[in-house]
């Protein structure tokens, strides 16, 4: 309990410039991927329709569109001019129908998703997965499979910035070939490197404590004295991991640093 950390930065300290190549690079590669797909027969969700229809009926969302403005049997979207709209051809029906639900269940607690960095995870369907509960400027964990569309943005995360925000340096990385699947797979399945780190932390506490009194069990409350009693150490090791702990400005942090998640005990 005590290596538990709240994020330190926002998510949007962690997304980069329109202008910056792995934004350029992620843009040109669903624009390929949208000319590939366009003669592709639409997917079908009968099933999750109706889920989505009954959302929409029992919470009073009606039958608006105003985000993607998604017509059946239509692959295009018609998002505002700064979305990535390729992105949303590449996508289905029942991602475009999450998006306006989430924003309209959004909207009707005063909270417009397009000037907010907020995260709606579409690979679920729209009874599995609100947006309502989620921080704004905050991500959940992330897979490999998921659909993260951020409102600010108007499209997903590039592969790059998923792997800032697991902890990877990118910058350290050269990667010139890798697709987007490639990155986000390589970013990994719900583990940052800070919650690695506090595992660490805690293991090599257990060891210590171990070898000074073998006889001795333990348990994590001798966890939270030996924190208590190297609360020095411990902050040294924060500061490696998680940047100085003494600034308050996301920009002063690594980009590797997985700012933007929180650790949970």
């Amino acid at each position: 309990k005590k290596l538990e950390r709240p994020a330190p930065g926002s998510l949007e300290a962690f997304l980069q410039p329109a202008s910056s190549a792995a934004v350029s690079n992620a843009q040109a590669e669903y624009a390929r991927k949208a000319i590939s797909k366009a003669t592709n027969a639409i997917a079908q969700w009968d099933k999750c329709e109706l889920i989505h229809q009954s959302v929409r009926m029992s919470e009073g969302i009606g039958t608006s569109r105003p985000i993607t403005h998604w017509q059946n049997g239509v692959r295009t979207w018609d998002m505002p001019s700064w979305a990535w709209n390729k992105w949303g051809s590449t996508n289905t029906e029942r991602v475009a129908d999450f998006i306006d639900i989430s924003h309209i269940r959004l909207a009707l607690g005063n909270i417009d998703s397009r000037y907010k960095t907020i995260v709606m995870e579409a690979s679920q369907n729209i009874d599995r997965s609100d947006c309502r509960t989620q921080k704004i400027g905050i991500t959940g964990c992330l897979t490999p499979g998921m659909v993260p569309y951020v409102g600010i943005r108007g499209g997903p995360f590039v592969g790059q910035e998923a792997l800032s925000l697991q902890g990877i340096p990118t910058e350290d990385l050269n990667l010139p070939r890798e697709s987007e699947d490639n990155l986000n797979d390589f970013a990994g399945n719900a583990m940052t490197t800070t919650v690695v780190g506090a595992v660490l932390i805690q293991g090599l506490l257990f060891a210590k404590a171990g070898v000074c009194n073998p006889n001795h069990t333990y348990d994590n409350s001798d966890v939270d004295l030996q924190v208590e009693r190297t609360r020095d150490t411990v902050t040294g090791v924060k500061a490696v991991l998680w940047g100085d702990s003494s600034s308050s400005s996301p920009s002063s942090l690594p980009s590797s640093l997985g700012a933007a998640m929180e650790i949970e005990g």
